[in-house]
């Protein structure tokens, strides 16, 4: 065993230790996981492949399945978001996304192509078989309008990674941008519905609708018109800031 170590000069006050002075060890304590931003939550670090997408896997057990149009799979980047270029049909759709669609927020986080318009990003289908309601990015605008009604609500596009959304409740829809509410029109809409992801239908055509963009993450709020979009402007800035 090894003695005691002496030395014959005067040590620094730093040099001294004492055993009731050992510094302590932190306490590691486990990370919280960041909240889900929706309560359905179709995100590319679900399908994080490279590999064409058939089936979108959702954060509660559903799918985002291939339309018949879209038979060779979509298209993703590294980062596994979805690639949907122009007159290319690309699209997905969730089907049963709202069992009612009178009161729901759906949006998506995507960036348009440089200096294109994205097209159609989003297309609530109610199963009655009334027109559908779209979410799309035209020549800098975005734009909530429905298939066969006098209904057009625009915004300006910001730049960069968008969050860009719909509410309905009351017999109204609402656009919202990155987490602001951007205007209002009436509109009711009743029963479920079905979710196109990146064309307007399951049926083939349209082509002039769909555009060039890059999509990271669909959300869904089933009966809630007015959720708490601070998670997902979070998550829209950091897909922003890995170059979305």
């Amino acid at each position: 065993m090894t003695g005691p170590l002496l030395f014959p000069g005067r040590l620094p006050d730093g040099a001294l230790v004492r055993g009731d002075t050992l510094p302590t060890q932190p306490t590691l304590r486990p990370s919280t996981p960041p909240a889900a931003p929706a309560p359905v939550w179709l995100s590319c670090n679900h399908a994080p492949e490279t590999t064409p997408l058939h089936l979108w896997p959702a954060s509660n057990g559903q799918a985002a399945a291939s339309v018949p149009a879209n038979d060779s799979g979509t298209a993703r980047s590294a980062s596994g978001a979805l690639i949907f270029r122009a007159g290319e049909n690309s699209g997905l759709c969730l089907a049963d996304a709202l069992p009612d669609a009178a009161t729901a927020s759906l949006g998506a986080i995507f960036r348009p192509a440089p200096a294109a318009s994205a097209g159609t990003i989003l297309s609530l289908q109610p199963q009655d078989g009334s027109g559908y309601l779209f979410l799309a990015h035209e020549d800098g605008q975005l734009r909530i309008g429905r298939k066969d009604a006098d209904l057009s609500l625009t915004a300006p596009a910001p730049e960069g990674a968008i969050l860009a959304g719909l509410s309905l409740a009351a017999g109204r829809v609402t656009l919202f941008v990155n987490g602001t509410a951007a205007s209002s029109a009436p509109l009711a809409l009743s029963g479920p519905a079905d979710l196109f992801i990146g064309c307007r239908t399951a049926r083939p055509g349209l082509k002039n609708k769909l555009g060039s963009f890059h999509l990271a993450d669909v959300l869904l709020w089933p009966g809630d018109p007015a959720p708490d979009l601070a998670a997902a402007c979070a998550l829209r800035a950091e897909r922003g800031q890995h170059g979305l």
